[in-house]
């Protein structure tokens, strides 16, 4: 899957703490600490990678908060309260953009409330639950 994002459109996607650093280019894809290149994103989230940080050439960083590193050039830093969901924020951005709207389907697994209200296109995944007297509204993708 390929996709593009200015190190503002991410900015405004994760709504980081603190901003350390410039990169003028885009965003391409995203790798591990250890696998990233010029163009990639990365992310801490587990402490056991946190030597990793110093020597990932990714261009785009999320870190905690809370942790102490000054960017190499060219590498900027978005410090998140949790790097984790910064990152499922973009992935999420990322997978709206890739589904196709005439794809909207109600997987045969999923268990829907008969007093459900589902607008049309809707995607309802596998051993997803509805439960009594919600209110579905056009256009909503909902995974397990």
């Amino acid at each position: 899957m390929q996709f593009q994002f200015s190190v503002e459109e991410l900015r405004n996607m994760v709504h980081p703490q603190c901003i350390f650093g410039h990169f003028n280019g885009t965003i391409s894809n995203i790798a591990s600490l250890q696998g990233a290149k010029e163009g990639s994103l990365s992310f801490l989230a587990n402490p056991q990678y946190t030597t990793d940080v110093a020597e990932s050439k990714a261009s785009l960083l999320l870190l905690p908060k809370d942790f102490k590193f000054f960017p190499h050039d060219n590498q900027i830093i978005f410090f998140c309260e949790d790097p984790s969901i910064a990152l499922a924020k973009i992935c999420q951005h990322i997978e709206t953009i890739y589904t196709d709207a005439t794809t909207f389907t109600i997987h045969p697994s999923a268990i829907i409330h008969p007093s459900a209200q589902i607008a049309s296109n809707v995607s309802i995944g596998m051993h997803v639950v509805i439960e009594e007297d919600v209110k579905i509204n056009q256009n909503t993708i909902i995974g397990a």
